[in-house]
């Protein structure tokens, strides 16, 4: 059995969801392939992180190094011993760093770049040890200073290997970040490829999905059209033709097999209506020719009860309004009542609330008064502070002044220590550290100047603040006694609002009193006129309900002779 003839057992919905589980597998491969393809670029980013993370750890080795230098350098010209621990601290720092980079040194490369900056920085060490700490060591020994040419040797030495390891370390960075830039080039170019075959891939699914559901949609179309053909003859009224042959077994063919079922149940339902409607054409003809003698006997006696009884009726309905009138007004006066009373109570409370709020607006002008007080004296002490902040920074003029000026006289000093060779060698170091204490000296004054700088924005700021805040404390007091005159005014209107409302109050009792004794007459007047109107109620009912039943009798006749005869007319349509 081909697929064709195996699909015409099939049901439409499991058509359709062969042809949407065939598109899903499509749609489901291409993200499998999405998601390999992007857990790839995944990778080559992870990786082209991580050679930025190496290219910033080489250039805090770079610093790292420098940093050794310079602690070198102040070490020859004033030997600490806190500078020994630091140089301990930065060399443990840079081994670790390269303990770290070792393991991801891959190229050739950057691996030679690598061990001739860890050799060089070791050889740093060993100058370090062997040469510089041993120099220092028997100057002090000697207690003497180093002196300026063996201070310019060990820093020449020092500085020569500096300059030849940050090359290297610039070297390995470049290379590292060279790897990175291949590996987003290769990505980028990854991007392009798969946005390319995804898209390929989804134009394939969409043409293979579009050509599977044009078969399937024409196989039921083709099926449905002979349906919708075969229901139209019925509708035209042809019973008689020949009956579909269902191909397949799917919905549409189901559909097939209860049209013919229909067809052949209509043409037996219709034969036996033709000739039910007849008989009942005939009888309903005699039911409305004995209706009508009957309709006319009784409609002359109901005409003349209805007479009498339509004035009883009338009176008793003009009572009923009045009384339903006077029950209204009533009920009404009752509910304003109530509501005057709680008006009453809602003006007391409203009253003693109106003294309360007085109270507090009272309360908020004196703590209004007080804040402005101390608005006041803070402004004061700003501006003060203000003013010596001025003073300061002109003192802090000065000391600058005085260490350029300490400065210049320091390196003239050392000038003329160096003309004076070996016997102004001690001079020339007492010039070199004048020089360092002017150079913190203007380094400190300059900090304070800054910090005083800022200080004096935020004090103009806070001046502007206070400003503000007095000229607002004094417009929130005009406000508050403002609300207390008008609580007091509000106070006044509600007193006479209550006064009112008792007047009002007792007027609506008196008519309420009133409308109570019309309700009682107007209950004894109906209860009168509705015994008298009682009698030719049950007379006028009596006839009323024989005269409507022989009504629709008649109606019901006429309906029915008239349904028989547009029931014959509607199915003589029909070809059987």
């Amino acid at each position: 059995m081909d697929g064709g003839i195996f699909m015409q057992y099939w049901s439409i919905g499991r058509k359709y969801a062969n042809v949407f589980a065939f598109i899903m597998v499509i749609f489901l491969g291409s993200f499998i392939y999405l998601s390999s393809v992007l857990s790839n670029l995944q990778d080559a980013i992870d990786l082209a992180e991580e050679k930025s993370d190496y290219a910033i750890m080489i250039s805090e080795m770079g610093a790292t190094f420098r940093q050794k230098y310079i602690i070198i350098t102040d070490y020859i010209t004033e030997p600490k011993s806190e500078l020994l621990t630091l140089y301990k601290k930065d060399a443990e720092q840079f081994d670790a760093s390269a303990k770290k980079l070792k393991a991801n040194v891959k190229t050739e490369e950057a691996q030679t770049l690598f061990e001739a900056i860890v050799i060089t920085d070791k050889h740093m060490d060993k100058i370090w040890s062997d040469e510089i700490l041993k120099t220092v060591d028997e100057f002090k020994q000697n207690g003497e200073q180093v002196d300026i040419f063996t201070q310019i040797s060990l820093a020449n030495k020092a500085e020569t290997i500096r300059d030849m390891n940050i090359e290297k370390l610039n070297q390995l960075q470049t290379t590292i970040l060279d790897d990175r830039s291949k590996i987003m080039n290769e990505t980028h170019s990854s991007i392009a490829s798969m946005i390319r075959n995804t898209f390929i891939l989804i134009i394939i699914a969409f043409i293979i999905s579009s050509v599977a559901m044009y078969f399937v949609s024409r196989s039921i179309s083709k099926n449905l059209k002979d349906v919708v053909a075969y229901c139209k003859k019925l509708a035209a009224g042809e019973l008689n033709i020949k009956a579909l042959q269902a191909k397949s077994r799917d919905e549409v063919g189901q559909i097939i097999q209860a049209m013919n079922q229909l067809s052949g149940n209509l043409r037996t339902s219709i034969s036996s209506i033709l000739t039910s409607s007849n008989q009942v054409n005939e009888m309903s003809r005699n039911l409305k020719a004995n209706a009508e003698s009957t309709t006319e006997a009784n409609n002359e006696i109901t005409t003349s009860i209805m007479q009498v009884a339509s004035a009883s009726d009338e009176q008793v309905k003009i009572s009923e309004r009045t009384n339903e009138a006077v029950e209204n007004v009533s009920a009404q006066l009752i509910q304003v009542t109530g509501s005057m009373n709680e008006t009453l109570q809602t003006t007391s409370d409203t009253k003693q609330k109106i003294e309360q709020g007085k109270l507090y607006a009272y309360n908020v002008t004196e703590q209004m008064d007080e804040i402005n007080g101390k608005v006041t004296k803070l402004a004061k002490v700003i501006h003060s502070l203000k003013n010596n902040s001025q003073e300061i920074h002109r003192i802090i003029e000065i000391i600058t002044n005085i260490s350029n000026q300490t400065n210049l006289l320091a390196l003239n000093a050392a000038i003329e220590a160096a003309r004076a060779g070996e016997h102004g060698k001690g001079f020339g170091v007492v010039a070199q550290e004048v020089r360092k204490l002017a150079e913190q000296s203007a380094g400190a004054a300059e900090s304070i100047r800054a910090i005083l700088e800022q200080t004096g924005k935020e004090t103009n700021q806070a001046v502007n603040v206070m400003d503000e805040s007095q000229v607002t404390v004094q417009k929130g007091n005009e406000l508050v006694g403002k609300v207390a005159a008008l609580f007091t005014e509000i106070a006044q209107s509600i007193e006479e609002v209550s006064v009112k409302g008792d007047t009002v109050s007792r007027a609506v009792m008196s008519a309420n009193e009133k409308i109570e004794f019309m309700a009682l007459s107007a209950t004894e007047v109906i209860t009168a006129s509705s015994k008298s109107a009682q009698f030719l109620e049950q007379v006028a009912a009596t006839t009323e309900e024989q005269n409507a039943t022989m009504q629709e009798l008649l109606e019901s006749s006429s309906k029915l002779s008239s349904m028989a005869e547009d029931l014959r007319k509607s199915f003589s349509s029909f070809k059987l």
